[in-house]
């Protein structure tokens, strides 16, 4: 996939403001449907939708997994 459509790896590592704005300025369809969560929530998640991208972080705000579409 590309920038565009996500997974998003170049989001590793940066904080989750800075990583939201960027997916929004590259990814089709998901403006305000950026979902940021802590990592330890990702199971809570049970329904897939294409417009959404899902960003996981740790307890310092810091992107600890690939953003992906979910």
């Amino acid at each position: 996939m590309s920038q565009y459509e996500g997974p998003w790896p170049k989001c590793l590592g940066m904080s989750s403001e800075r990583c939201v704005s960027y997916i929004e300025e590259y990814a089709s369809g998901v403006k305000d449907n950026v979902v940021v969560m802590g990592v330890e929530t990702k199971d809570e998640i049970d329904d897939f939708d294409k417009n959404r991208v899902l960003v996981f972080v740790d307890d310092g705000d810091v992107v600890v997994e690939i953003p992906h579409r979910g």
